[in-house]
């Protein structure tokens, strides 16, 4: 059996360019992130005469769903993340960790906008942020090399 080609997480970064652009900064201390995760609903164009009685699909238009961030929570980066409630588009990038000879890593990038900011304060332990982003418009990925 070949040995596995699966990528560790460590070393992953996120960023944004609040303007929209692609000036990207890091956004420090994330813990975990999650997506984005584009759906394609289906609609059905069954009629009385489909094939066999069997319902006919077709793909409706592509929703690029939600991404979710878990971070550390610094009062720096809590204002900034307040600072952006409502503005659009804010540009958003992962960048994956360099794998084998790579000089560039791999990346996502998409536009989208801040859809909630939760607070977690456990006792005994860290104070989080997490953050809600709607995504807006097709996902780019870009292979590293």
């Amino acid at each position: 059996m070949p040995a596995s080609t699966a990528t560790h997480s460590c070393g992953t970064r996120l960023s944004w360019d609040t303007a929209g652009g692609t000036t990207y900064a890091d956004i420090a201390e994330v813990i975990d992130l999650d997506g984005p995760s584009p759906k394609i609903p289906a609609a059905d164009v069954s009629n009385l005469q489909s094939p066999n009685c069997y319902r006919e699909k077709r793909p409706k238009m592509v929703d690029p769903g939600a991404f979710k961030a878990k971070m550390n929570f610094t009062k720096a980066q809590y204002g900034q993340l307040l600072g952006q409630v409502r503005k659009y588009p804010i540009s958003f990038k992962i960048s994956f960790p360099l794998i084998g000879t790579e000089t560039t890593a791999s990346s996502a990038t998409w536009s989208g906008f801040i859809g909630g900011i939760g607070m977690a304060i456990p006792d005994d332990d860290r104070i989080t942020n997490d953050v809600d982003v709607e995504v807006s418009g097709p996902i780019t990925f870009t292979a590293g090399s």
